[in-house]
């Protein structure tokens, strides 16, 4: 369908149990594709096989502004590959890739998307083991961005002190971010005065975990 339709613009095969065996025809129809501009693949079964085909796929396409592969089960080379093929992706405004199982061999893949692609103002990486190592180097992509519109890394083990290290990217001039979502990620009393700051100076949400020795701790939002 993809591959013969010159018309269709959207398309979602969201929850329709696809695996790594489909793969290859869908990264096929991306790749000859030249209309299709949003394509939702979430709440399928795609692992490794699927996450490098479809990566590859990603990084030559040069159409395609939106991706959703959330809620697959891409990990090491099938998430790096994915991370890869989004980085270099000329076009994409939009990529959802939360709950998967990136983990920390792809923070510093992430940081690279952050750092790298012009173009993307949406991404979410939530929920997918991004450990508190990773977050220097995220937030140093960070502090360089200037597209970034909104980020959610939230539902992550990224510790207090990492909280900080993104707020802290986030806080020069040339930050255009408009939403920064570290959903149960706690905070300290540091980072609330920060994020008041901030949000002080721009219109902007910022959604944390809680902070550390106030009442109530998840939830809240400046």
């Amino acid at each position: 369908m993809l591959q013969i339709n010159t018309t269709l613009k959207k398309l979602s095969l969201a929850g329709n149990r696809l695996r790594d065996k489909d793969a290859d025809c869908l990264s096929q129809a991306i790749l000859e594709n030249r209309q299709l501009q949003s394509l939702d693949l979430s709440r399928n079964e795609f692992s490794d096989i699927g996450g490098v085909l479809l990566g590859s796929a990603i990084g030559e396409n040069e159409i395609l502004e939106e991706i959703n592969l959330s809620w697959n089960h891409f990990r090491r080379s099938g998430a790096l590959a994915i991370c890869e093929g989004i980085k270099v992706n000329a076009r994409l405004k939009k990529a959802d890739l939360s709950w998967n199982g990136l983990g920390a061999e792809c923070g510093k893949s992430v940081a690279e998307i952050i750092r790298s692609n012009g173009t993307l103002t949406h991404l979410d990486v939530s929920n997918n083991r991004i450990t508190a190592d990773s977050v220097a180097t995220i937030a140093k992509a960070l502090d360089e961005n200037e597209n970034l519109v909104e980020l959610k890394i939230g539902y992550n083990p990224l510790s207090i002190q990492g909280a900080l290290l993104l707020l802290r990217a986030i806080k020069n001039d040339r930050s255009v971010l408009r939403s920064l979502d570290l959903s149960e990620v706690l905070v300290d009393k540091d980072f609330k005065v920060l994020a008041k700051r901030i949000s002080e100076k721009r219109n902007i949400v910022i959604k944390h975990g809680g902070v550390v020795g106030d009442f109530p701790t998840n939830g809240d939002v400046v």
